[in-house]
């Protein structure tokens, strides 16, 4: 898992609501938490995010100091991740996006 391979210990999930009903984020929990990694997820990322939903977003974070954040979902998480990101001093420099299809994840 790239998590575990990143040295990951502390991951925000981020993902909507709907997304979080899926089995897609179920085999995320079941695999964040058979290797052991502590996480947080934060689904309440809006499709067309004002503001005030990215506010939100980087409220969540910052206190959780994070190693590393996880999208699960579309393009409606790409406005959240980088504001969460600069949010979070120790991820500003160390960026680096891993993509994988859902599906392919939701098939394993």
């Amino acid at each position: 898992m790239d998590v575990e391979n990143l040295g990951a210990k502390k991951v925000i999930v981020v993902t909507d609501r709907n997304v979080d009903k899926l089995p897609a984020m179920q085999h995320v929990r079941e695999a964040l938490d058979e290797r052991g990694i502590n996480f947080e997820v934060f689904n309440d990322v809006h499709v067309e995010p004002k503001d005030t939903s990215v506010k939100a977003a980087i409220d969540f974070a910052r206190p959780l100091h994070p190693d590393l954040f996880l999208a699960v979902g579309g393009k409606s998480l790409h406005p959240n991740i980088p504001a969460m990101i600069n949010s979070s001093r120790r991820l500003r420099n160390r960026h680096r996006q891993i993509d994988e299809p859902l599906h392919q994840l939701s098939q394993r």
